[in-house]
């Protein structure tokens, strides 16, 4: 029996100066991304976050905030998974002997701009968004890492914009 999609997913931004750790998945779809899973069972996104982060990347955070929060229309392999209800959080403390857990081919540090090239095609793939689209949520999440908040905010309004069409 194919599992069901709970709909729930949550992401870990674990910094090491300024790198970010990231994982080459080993299962569908496999790409470059943030330690990240399904809620699942757990009985919140913050129990699930600790939990994905251990399994993932044998790490232990501490402290740790909410960075990004929306419903986003990405697909999983799961029966139902057309869509999941986001939580991605910061961690400013962390401990453990980063390693490339059960759902990782390996892990590495990059720098946000690392990725950037390799990271745009997979997620307009992915999220099933025009390339121009794409590019706005990436703009957003360099205002989000510069902590300005307001841009981030005008941003995602531009971005949701041209997804509906209204904003050209």
């Amino acid at each position: 029996m194919p599992k069901v999609c709970d709909n729930t997913s949550v992401g870990q931004i674990i910094r090491d100066g300024e790198k970010i750790v990231v994982i080459e998945r080993a299962n569908y779809p496999e790409a470059f991304a943030l330690p990240a899973g399904h809620v699942d069972g757990d009985p919140n996104f913050y129990d699930a976050m600790v939990r994905e982060i251990k399994e993932e990347a044998g790490l232990e955070v501490g402290e740790n905030k909410l960075v990004f929060e929306e419903d986003i229309n990405n697909p999983c392999k799961r029966e139902g998974g057309s869509f999941h209800d986001w939580e991605v959080f910061e961690a400013s403390v962390w401990s453990g002997d980063l390693r490339a857990g059960d759902d990782a081919k390996r892990f590495f540090l990059a720098a946000p701009d690392e990725l950037e090239g390799r990271t745009l095609e997979y997620a307009a793939m992915l999220a099933q968004r025009p390339r121009d689209v794409v590019a706005v949520y990436q703009e957003m999440f360099r205002a989000l890492r510069r902590g300005d908040t307001a841009a981030a905010r005008d941003l995602r309004a531009r971005a949701k914009a041209r997804e509906s069409g209204s904003g050209r």
